[in-house]
């Protein structure tokens, strides 16, 4: 892996964790507010599965082997012309 791919799926990764914590707020923005009695326990199970999969993102052994990549080359020159959002 180089350096630029490295830092594209540090990228990915920290988009695909806000959209989990997007979602995950949404879910309790709405039962806070305005959603129907009796759907608590179905947000409750959907929260459930997306704090999962959230947690195992940032925990998991790729993630781990991401970022120590990227420490062990932070002193490297990087060029973020190339690595803006599309």
């Amino acid at each position: 892996m180089t350096l630029d791919e490295a830092i594209k799926s540090l990228m990915a990764l920290q988009a695909k964790l806000a959209a989990y914590g997007h979602a995950m707020g949404l879910l309790f923005y709405d039962g806070a507010t305005t959603a129907p009695k009796g759907t608590a326990a179905n947000r409750g199970q959907t929260m459930s599965i997306l704090s999962e999969e959230h947690y195992k993102l940032t925990t998991g052994s790729e993630t781990v082997a991401l970022l120590e990549f990227l420490d062990a080359h932070k002193s490297e020159p990087v060029s973020y012309t190339h690595l803006r959002a599309h």
